[in-house]
């Protein structure tokens, strides 16, 4: 049977009511720091966000990521790149290193490092960057699992629009070898974790480094830490293409209600 928008929204609407028979399911809040044009806040009701939210409450956690390791630390602009800072401009982060799948131990995974650019826009104004492991080359669009935190490539998988212009944004991490949570809290213990940004514009363009990370002190407040990089961003930067930023930010919606920690406020 060939598959259309409404025979593809029946199928996930009868996997929800099959997922959640039986449960009380609340009703999915507007994030309170979304924009406050109607465009660009994101529509709450509907089938998409029902279904990451009854997958994060089965999975009793995120639906993507499900654990990981928050640490504190610091960025350090080297260059003039896509944050409007200087060389030299230092700012606190919060950054969270998981694994996507959730398996265990060092088994290859989707790894991920989430970086929180603590008051960027302001008091209580944060930036959020997500990145995964991906491919190399053009495969830099698509997650890819990694067998070690420092042999992987992060990227933020889709580009950002900045002046008229498409940037990418990726990171290395250093000499962190393994792929496991337990290998995070080792590595901190030898001394801080440090990371490259990079940066290009265009599918073609070289890349080039432009901050530097170093996290240094795990927190344990993980569970309540809520990234948005479709909200919580530069203005001058846009995610592109605007459908996929709908369509994660719906995903980011349904997931973070479904949590068992969904009352908390986000960090």
């Amino acid at each position: 049977m060939t598959r259309t928008p409404v025979t593809t929204a029946l199928t996930m609407s009868r996997l929800t009511r099959k997922l959640t028979r039986g449960k009380t399911l609340p009703r999915i809040p507007r994030p309170r720091s979304a924009p406050t044009t109607p465009s660009a806040i994101p529509d709450s009701s509907g089938v998409f966000p029902s279904v990451f939210r009854a997958l994060a409450q089965l999975r009793n956690a995120r639906v993507f990521h499900p654990h990981g390791l928050v640490l504190d630390g610091e960025l350090t602009v080297l260059a003039r790149g896509p944050l409007p800072w200087e060389a030299g401009t230092r700012n606190p982060v919060l950054a969270r290193m998981s694994r996507g799948i959730g398996l265990p131990g060092d088994v290859p995974d989707v790894l991920g490092l989430s970086i929180r650019l603590l008051d960027a826009g302001g008091p209580s104004r944060h930036w959020d960057f997500a990145l995964a492991s991906c491919g190399w080359g053009p495969a830099q669009v698509i997650p890819f699992p990694a067998r070690s935190w420092d042999r992987a490539r992060y990227s933020t998988l889709a580009p950002y629009r900045l002046h008229k212009k498409l940037v990418w944004l990726s990171a290395t991490i250093d000499e962190l070898p393994g792929a496991s949570l337990e290998a995070v809290e080792r590595g901190l213990r030898t001394g801080p974790l440090r990371a490259t940004l990079h940066w290009r514009g265009g599918v073609r363009g070289k890349w080039q480094p432009f901050a530097q990370l170093e996290l240094h002190t795990q927190r344990q407040d993980e569970e309540r830490l809520g990234y948005d990089p479709m909200l919580h961003r530069p203005q001058e930067l846009q995610l592109y293409p605007q459908w996929l930023a709908k369509v994660r930010e719906l995903a980011y919606v349904g997931s973070r209600v479904g949590r068992p920690h969904r009352q908390a406020e986000p960090l």
